[in-house]
């Protein structure tokens, strides 16, 4: 077991003829990381993955050397390219007076994106490679007044005579859509109002801390803390307290979740001197116990069910092998820190290979190195093709309008505020599926209507309660199903304790494990019993007629094989954390090949059988046909309730995907997204949230805040663990951080809480740089009271953090910087 004593990191300084500077810094593996400091500000660091970034300063029109601009070039060793270079150019009234005009270039990889900045109107023009344009306003100022789109409707900021953001509107006249925010007299947030009215309330102690939020509906989430600051008690709605115990140097040692009678309830963690995990003991008694090398890396993760054991690279650090307890092995390669490849060996066997363009974008993908699938990109960044389809965006704005796959063509329109109001799917000009959505001020659906190819269009409208919590829904006017819930979100005509585990409902039985997985489900005296281990996979499954199902997991807990009495029926092959990209039948042969392209979480299309069909998916990503793009015939067509729950396949099994896209299984009629089993029954997850509150919700079992309709869980870590979110951000704020580098980084080093380190597919460097850049882009939002001002995270600050970030990080991944400024808060409630 390593100690601070023994895993330190080394660091040694000298000149080097006309260059002034060389550091290296070897970390406690033993590799070194080179950064030599030229006499011309420009900086050079060779990493042990073998990438050499070189950062490069230019002086600025106005301030000369004293605020460069920067460039910056990364090489992989493999000869990847990735650079781009700051330029400005201004014009003043006269040498040594006011700014009449301004623009900003940065060049990526010969990709052009400018700034025009005009004095005299305020205004912010922003073109894309591809001519695409946002207009912003500032004030007098230098808050954002108003941004743009076109084509879409400008949203506009409110600021009160102190400078605070006080309102955020969007739209005009009854379908104006306005957020509110009020402070107290001391400067913080005291509320905020959303479109509907609906009203948020934040209490504060005299630390500035949130002590409690007041959500619509009256339900109250009660924080206290300790002398620390340490978040050490959260009390739901319904006056359930969860506590937490943390040691003197703030790292969790107790979770406590509502005590409901059992012996043991409680949750403890220990750890070592270099404050790494050793054990982690469940109140079922089973434990987790982490073994580290003597360079500090985690080798071995002794589990009930035998060693998970860890491997790295020995000349890079990057983790290159994982082993489960049977015998299924992943093996990782990479390009630097790009991971080029995943083999599976041991009872499922496979290999899913990829090839990446300078822009570090992924051009094509293999299984077991055929079936190549290519991907092209537009000047913009924007998939373009993936493999047999082509995407059309809109020229203007961006947003997806046509996708092709040969004799399917689907069409989508938008609302004003960018949001989906009717797509169609066609086969050979012949509507095949058609949808309709009417919008409330939040953008949720009301109402749709829907016609498939086969059936008349019905109508479907949509309630929802003050808490956003999906009520009621009504085909064609006549009330098809009605929910309601309790303060925390538990449907009401079901028992519940106070850990929030459902006992009974509709009349089905359910029991559980001390630590909370779900152990039975008893329904008309048949009886299903779970198995899940402490990683929070689903190991085996016995059903009432008897039949045991086994699943096989690897290493990164992504389900790989089905187990059916013994006899393997399927396997999976992923292209990333969550996605499969191939099922082979239990003999390793090939069944199906995935694309994915205008949805995250479900393929557009799929090859079976030297056939191509089209997956045509609603708004969560469920299927809803599938369709052979040569003949037009429908092979399978699927319908849900408004739970998920399938209530017509005409074609069981022939593809794996299920409600909202994920993993659904013919046997257990649960849908596995990520980490964890959904099950569409009763519209909650099987097992906590294993991030707890971490996902948003104080309800741990709650399935996307209970708004079926709108939002899903592709990870089953809501609200946390999907990169996507800075391509949301991206849109909403639009800052260079959101919508260049963090979208890079956090496809390089994933979000997640994983107990295998982060960083599968880099080094420890790149995990630091992305958790450092967005500290950094959230301490100016906060520092500007979160008035989201494009100006307030401009390009030269996206520069200094990009500098300060990648060369700290290279130096000492523990801490990039002085962590000064604004605290961030330490977890985050969602609005309903």
């Amino acid at each position: 077991m390593s100690e601070p004593d023994t895993v330190k990191p080394l660091r040694d300084f000298g000149a080097t003829g006309s260059i002034p500077t060389q550091r290296t810094n070897t970390d406690p593996t033993g590799l070194a990381t080179v950064t030599t400091e030229g006499a011309d500000q420009s900086v050079v660091t060779q990493t042990p993955d073998g990438t050499a970034t070189t950062v490069t300063a230019s002086p600025d029109p106005r301030f000369g050397a004293l605020a460069p601009l920067q460039g910056l070039t990364v090489t992989t060793p493999q000869g990847l390219n990735f650079s781009y270079a700051f330029d400005s150019q201004i014009t003043l009234s006269d040498p040594s007076n006011s700014l009449v005009d301004k623009t900003d270039t940065i060049d990526v990889n010969g990709l052009v994106y400018t700034t025009f900045f005009d004095r005299t109107s305020l205004k912010y023009t922003d073109t894309s490679p591809e001519g695409r344009q946002r207009v912003s306003f500032i004030d007098q100022q230098g808050r954002m007044k108003e941004r743009q789109f076109p084509g879409l409707e400008p949203k506009r900021f409110i600021y009160d005579q102190r400078g605070r953001l006080t309102s955020i509107e969007t739209g005009s006249g009854i379908e104006e859509r306005k957020t509110i925010i009020n402070y107290d007299l001391k400067g913080r947030i005291a509320s905020i109002t959303d479109p509907l009215m609906r009203n948020v309330v934040f209490e504060y102690d005299e630390a500035e801390r949130v002590t409690k939020f007041i959500l619509p509906g009256n339900r109250e989430i009660i924080n206290t803390y300790d002398d620390g600051g340490n978040l050490i008690g959260i009390t739901t709605p319904k006056n359930q307290l969860h506590s937490f115990i943390f040691s003197a140097v703030n790292l969790e040692t107790q979770y406590s979740p509502p005590n409901v009678g059992l012996n043991q309830h409680s949750t403890s963690f220990t750890y070592n001197l270099d404050k790494n995990p050793i054990t982690i003991s469940r109140p079922d008694g089973k434990q987790i116990n982490f073994d580290y090398n003597s360079k500090g890396q985690l080798i071995q993760l002794t589990l009930p069910k035998g060693n998970v054991s860890l491997a790295y690279d020995p000349n890079s650090g990057n983790l290159s092998q994982i082993v489960e307890p049977g015998g299924s092995t992943l093996t990782l390669n990479y390009d630097g820190f790009l991971q080029t490849d995943s083999i599976w060996s041991g009872p499922i066997n496979g290999q899913v290979s990829r090839v990446y363009n300078d822009n570090f974008q992924i051009t094509s993908r293999s299984v077991n190195n055929q079936f190549p699938i290519s991907f092209s990109y537009d000047d913009d960044g924007i998939l373009i093709s993936a493999g047999q389809e082509t995407l059309i965006y809109d020229s203007l704005n961006g947003l997806l309008t046509d996708t092709s796959l040969g004799n399917v063509a689907d069409v989508t329109t938008y609302n004003s505020f960018g949001e989906i109001d009717n797509y169609v799917a066609k086969y050979s000009g012949v509507n095949i599926y058609e949808v309709n959505y009417l919008r409330d001020k939040l953008g949720r659906i009301v109402q749709k209507q829907e016609a498939l190819h086969s059936g008349a269009l019905h109508t479907f409208d949509y309630f929802y309660d003050v808490a956003g919590r999906l009520v009621e829904v009504k085909k064609d006017g006549v009330i098809i199903l009605s929910h309601s819930y309790d303060s925390n979100g538990n449907r009401s005509g079901g028992i519940y304790d106070d850990q929030d585990r459902l006992l009974t409902l509709n009349n089905i039985d359910f029991t559980y494990t001390a630590n909370g997985e779900m152990l039975s489900k008893s329904k008309s005296g048949q009886t299903t019993t779970y198995n899940y281990d402490v990683l929070g996979n689903l190991a085996s499954v016995n059903l009432p007629d008897g039949t045991f199902i086994e699943y096989i997991v690897d290493g990164r807990n992504r389900r790989i094989g089905k187990k059916v009495n013994g006899i393997l029926q399927k396997e999976f092959l992923y292209k990333d954390k969550l996605n499969p990209i191939a099922e082979l039948d239990g003999s390793g042969n090939i069944i199906s090949r995935f694309v994915y392209a205008s949805k995250s979480n479900i393929p557009d299309y799929f090859m079976r059988g030297g056939v191509t069909y089209r997956i045509i998916s609603d708004q969560r990503g469920s299927p809803r046909l599938v369709v052979d793009v040569s003949s037009g015939n429908v092979v399978q067509e699927i319908a849900y309730n408004d739970l998920g729950q399938i209530t017509v396949d005409t074609n069981p099994g022939f593809q794996p995907f299920g409600f909202a896209g994920g993993l659904y299984d013919q046997d257990t009629k649960l849908v596995r997204f990520g980490a964890r089993d959904y099950d569409p029954e009763v519209g909650r997850w099987t097992t906590k949230d294993p991030i707890r509150f971490d996902g948003g919700d104080v309800n741990l079992y709650g399935y996307a805040f209970n708004d079926f309709i709108n939002s899903s869980d592709a990870s089953g870590l809501y609200g946390s663990d999907s990169c996507s979110y800075y391509e949301q951000v991206c849109e909403a704020y639009g800052t260079p951080y959101e919508c260049t580098d963090a979208k890079i980084a956090c496809n390089l080093a994933p979000k997640g809480n994983n107990l295998i380190p982060k960083g599968e597919t880099l080094t420890n460097w790149a995990q630091c740089a992305r958790q450092c850049l967005q500290e950094q882009h959230l301490k100016r939002l906060t520092l500007n009271a979160c008035s989201l001002k494009e100006n307030n995270y401009s390009q030269q600050a996206f520069y200094d953090d990009h500098q300060l970030c990648f060369n700290g990080c290279r130096l000492n991944p523990e801490n990039p910087y002085d962590k000064d400024g604004p605290d961030l808060p330490d977890n985050d409630i969602h609005l309903n």
